[in-house]
């Protein structure tokens, strides 16, 4: 065989190599987004969580709420997991005052910690001062629009 025909079976042996052969990568959770939410005086988080393949032998097993200084380990049990691979759970965080910054992560029992957190700001929601407000903003709005109706009236 000539050196060109062994060169090109060669390339071509490490191409079909190469297309066979499947890349492996750990699977570490990650935090992929988090709703905050108020319901009947509580702040939760509506937490969503990727994590590919959830088997009684490797799965999340702990969601990590930290508020400032003070860190809450959730555990939850494996959950079953569609093809989309993500999964929701919710952190009843309690009431809140002020502006605190969370930060949210999730741990593989395999692959450890996740490799993306969460981080933001966790707002107070006091429905009493929202009502306020909006009610502040519609009188507002009727006032100015009379006047209106008014000036308009008087100079045609």
């Amino acid at each position: 065989m000539s050196k060109l025909v062994r060169i090109m079976m060669l390339g071509l042996s490490i191409l079909f190599a190469v297309n066979l052969a499947n890349p492996s990568f750990a699977d570490i959770p990650r935090v992929e987004n988090v709703v905050v939410y108020e319901s009947g005086g509580s702040t939760f988080l509506n937490i969503t969580v990727y994590h590919n393949t959830e088997t009684s032998s490797h799965y999340v097993n702990i969601i990590e709420v930290t508020f400032g200084t003070n860190t809450t380990d959730w555990n939850i049990d494996p959950m079953t997991l569609s093809l989309a691979s993500t999964f929701n759970v919710t952190y009843d965080v309690g009431p809140v005052a002020g502006n605190p910054t969370a930060t949210v992560r999730a741990n593989c029992i395999q692959h450890g910690w996740s490799s993306q957190d969460w981080s933001g700001p966790i707002p107070e929601f006091q429905t009493m001062v929202l009502l306020l407000s909006l009610l502040i903003m519609l009188i507002a709005a009727i006032i100015f629009r009379s006047d209106r109706l008014i000036h308009a009236k008087q100079h045609p």
